[in-house]
């Protein structure tokens, strides 16, 4: 898929292979929802952490709250090492890493692109950014 993607004609098509691919052929989208509401069905104590979260919201209360909730039964993991590990710290990213979190949300969509998420993705969004996730951190 990665060739795929790397070979489109321009960014919109690549976004388009990347949604036909991931959110409609594998279905993570959905399966993301299940799981989501599998977990409130068993009561457990979860976070929804959004990836954006991870790459945008450098704040220490974030990460020493991450961490806090990351650690238990004599777990436990230092705020410092989720920092360090996180883009936001780092001088250069790894090169694997494509550096899309450091875009616009809708960055390379065209008409096509963002017909096609509103059409097939508007639920997930709302599921998760307007309060159904209502456990996110």
């Amino acid at each position: 898929m990665h060739n795929a993607i790397a070979a489109a004609a321009n960014e919109e098509e690549g976004l388009m292979l990347s949604m036909q691919f991931f959110g409609l052929a594998c279905n993570f989208l959905d399966r993301w929802v299940l799981n989501y509401r599998f977990l409130v069905s068993l009561g457990l104590d979860f976070r929804v952490i959004k990836s954006e979260d991870l790459f945008q919201d450098g704040s220490d209360s974030f990460f020493s709250s991450l961490a806090e909730f990351m650690s238990h039964d004599g777990y436990r993991i230092a705020q410092n090492r989720l920092t360090a590990a996180s883009p936001i710290y780092m001088e250069e990213l790894p090169r694997h890493s494509t550096g899309e979190f450091r875009k616009d949300t809708f960055s390379g969509y065209g008409q096509n692109a963002l017909r096609m998420y509103r059409d097939n993705f508007d639920y997930h969004q709302n599921f998760f950014y307007d309060g159904k996730g209502e456990h996110t951190l």
